[in-house]
């Protein structure tokens, strides 16, 4: 039996929850619950006691990026190459632009320590050790994939002034931003244009290109 959860799905006529149960290989399902969302909506279903994650994206508009195709493209090259903690592709239905990946338990984290960053790092250096494999190449850009130094740095600018335009009543964000890290980008960003500079590549060429 395959029970929904969790809704965050768009709006699902009966004809296609059949779908779904025909593409799930299921007999039973129920739609308990359901709300909004941002790019794509997740729902959870369980089937004999394995919890699946359904993300539903809306319809591809050509000149877009298909967010469905990209994200499809990288959990079967990242399942390929058995990078941990990430989910499993079970299935795909271009059609009605769903995804079915593995449920993963737990809750945005409110605070993060020395651990969750370390977890972070393994699993960048797993997925930078794959960037020489041939089938990486034909993976597709991140939707803001920043492939020159001037990009890098407008991107780290754009984000800094959004947090310093956040209004907090603790000031530690705040004096974090202008005491710590501000002097520590300005140091960085001219340390990374001499480097440049030094191997004679341009701060706006292209990195795939150098």
């Amino acid at each position: 039996m395959l029970l929904f959860q969790l809704g965050a799905i768009f709006s699902m006529q009966s004809l296609e929850l059949e779908h779904l149960k025909q593409l799930l290989a299921c007999r039973s399902l129920s739609l308990i619950s359901q709300s909004g969302g941002g790019n794509s909506k997740v729902f959870c279903v369980m089937e004999n006691g394995k919890k699946w994650a359904i993300k539903s994206y809306p319809p591809y508009a050509p000149n877009q990026r298909d967010r469905l195709a990209a994200e499809c493209a990288v959990y079967q090259f990242l399942n390929q190459h058995q990078v941990k903690a990430m989910p499993t592709l079970k299935t795909v239905c271009l059609d009605k632009r769903w995804l079915v990946i593995d449920w993963i338990e737990g809750s945005l984290p409110k605070t993060y320590d020395a651990f969750d960053i370390a977890q972070a790092v393994s699993f960048l250096g797993a997925v930078a050790k794959l960037n020489h494999v041939p089938a990486a190449q034909h993976l597709p850009l991140a939707a803001e994939a920043c492939l020159s130094l001037d990009e890098l740095i407008q991107q780290i600018e754009m984000r800094r002034k959004r947090l310093c335009d956040v209004n907090v009543p603790d000031s530690a964000l705040q004096d974090f931003l202008s005491h710590d890290f501000l002097p520590c980008l300005t140091r960085y960003q001219a340390v990374a244009r001499e480097g440049y500079r030094k191997h004679g590549i341009l701060s706006d060429q292209l990195l795939l290109d150098a």
